[in-house]
């Protein structure tokens, strides 16, 4: 017969963490051994983890038999839910209801972090590796090259995560470096009608809902910036601006780089200065790179020998280069009087100036790229474009006329509204208001700054 040492406190034993069915549902548990009164009272299975589990090398092993055990308990309250009689009438279809319809009660944030755990479990143990292995490839292959994350953090995510309590941004970061270092290149390349691997959709589907409906945090744009590179090398160059444009955007929200900045939410892990440096420069890097394989919205299009004129083309306009602008924005930065209006101007000719400088310096490096060294005039050397005018009358209808740069726009903006912007535009053109007044401007007030001109710009861009 057992005794009970009446020395001892008579209350119950109690486990050092929360069960597996509380903590999955984020309910309160009174964490009583065996059973808690919770799982008890709705005659539920009842386990704790033991601590000694959480500092197991095997962790995906460990960490699938937890999702085991959520899956058995989804599967009974799922069924409990099948049984419930009432239903609206609007939702009662029988065979015919719609279960791929999205349920927003998935979107809570702890389901979240459910999905985004069970996901990447899944990929880990197809793949025979771990969040530790996945982070030491990233040192050894991207890390030199992009280093978005500091060795610190990196560390610090990975311990979390072998013990059971991952950063839910984190584990999309190493599905990020999976994604980047693991899937061919030449497997996939973007089309209308190739399908992207099931490795990008996962990620990229997490990717997007997990920072829709959260806080922006370091981690997130970490993630951001490997799935642009990998965008960018299967040729989804769309996305691909898009994805590292986000992540310029969560940079700024979070506050990189400023005074104020709190960056981790965690007291243990600190970011530090380079770290914050280091993605900046990734991002400013990639969004710079990204951004020069668009075309834009020109009126001269160089590499296709085409120009369409708003006007007469005799007016004069005001061209400058945006290095140019900030420079003379970091200048006016440090006086005391700034005036109301602040006018810059880096070189001012005629639509009709621009084609004819552009057609001669094309045309003098076309000829000197095949080696044909003889001294003609500029102008016999000149490449002539084809140069259509849009008069007054076709602007007013807000017409204008098609050019090679124009269709890759169109699906991003359609054909009507970009025709109706480049006419308006054109109007304002021929009515002079882009041809400023140089009596006031800060190329005067800060006279050492020397703007480009067109044409050391065209001779700069075309002698390559």
């Amino acid at each position: 017969m057992n005794t009970i040492d009446l020395d001892n406190d008579v209350s119950p034993q109690l486990a050092l963490r929360a069960c597996v069915s509380c903590k999955s549902s984020k309910k309160k548990c009174d964490k009583t051994l065996p059973t808690c009164n919770r799982c008890a009272r709705l005659c539920l299975s009842c386990s704790y983890i033991d601590v000694a589990e959480t500092r197991a090398e095997d962790f995906t092993s460990t960490f699938q038999a937890v999702f085991d055990r959520l899956e058995r308990l989804e599967s009974r309250v799922f069924a409990s839910e099948e049984d419930r009689p009432a239903a609206a009438p609007d939702q009662c279809k029988g065979d015919n209801r719609s279960d791929w319809q999205l349920r927003p009660s998935l979107l809570q944030p702890s389901y979240l972090e459910l999905i985004v755990a069970m996901n990447l479990s899944k990929i880990l143990d197809e793949r025979d590796t771990s969040v530790r292995a996945v982070g030491e490839k990233y040192l050894s292959v991207v890390h030199n090259y992009a280093p978005v994350i500091s060795k610190e953090r990196l560390e610090c995510r990975t311990q979390e995560a072998e013990s059971l309590e991952p950063h839910s941004p984190f584990l999309i970061f190493i599905s990020s470096i999976l994604l980047l270092t693991e899937e061919p290149v030449g497997s996939f390349v973007s089309s209308n009608t190739a399908s992207p691997p099931d490795l990008y959709r996962t990620c990229k589907h997490n990717y997007t809902v997990f920072l829709s409906l959260n806080e922006p945090c370091i981690e997130l744009i970490q993630a951001g910036v490997l799935i642009a590179l990998y965008e960018h090398a299967q040729c989804m160059g769309s996305q691909a601006y898009l994805t590292i444009g986000t992540c310029a955007r969560m940079a700024g929200a979070i506050g990189l780089l400023s005074a104020t900045s709190s960056v981790s939410s965690s007291s243990k892990l600190v970011t530090s200065k380079e770290e914050e440096t280091n993605i900046l420069l990734v991002i400013y890097i990639l969004d710079r790179y990204y951004s020069s394989f668009s075309e834009g919205i020109r009126q001269l299009v160089i590499a296709n020998n085409s120009a369409a004129i708003p006007g007469s083309g005799n007016v004069p306009v005001v061209f400058t280069h945006t290095f140019d602008v900030a420079q003379y924005v970091a200048a006016l930065i440090g006086e005391e009087k700034w005036n109301e209006r602040s006018i810059i101007i880096g070189d001012k000719l005629t639509w009709n100036d621009l084609v004819s400088l552009s057609e001669t310096t094309k045309g003098l490096y076309m000829h000197r790229s095949v080696q044909i060294m003889i001294f003609f005039d500029l102008e016999i050397l000149g490449t002539k474009f084809d140069v259509t005018y849009d008069g007054e009358e076709k602007l007013k209808t807000f017409q204008v006329t098609e050019l090679p740069s124009h269709p890759p726009i169109y699906p991003f903006f359609a054909k009507e509204q970009l025709q109706y912007i480049l006419a308006v535009f054109g109007q304002w053109t021929e009515a002079g208001a882009f041809n400023l007044p140089d009596e006031v401007t800060l190329n005067k007030q800060f006279p050492d700054i020397k703007p480009l001109s067109m044409n050391d710009l065209l001779q700069a861009a075309w002698k390559v």
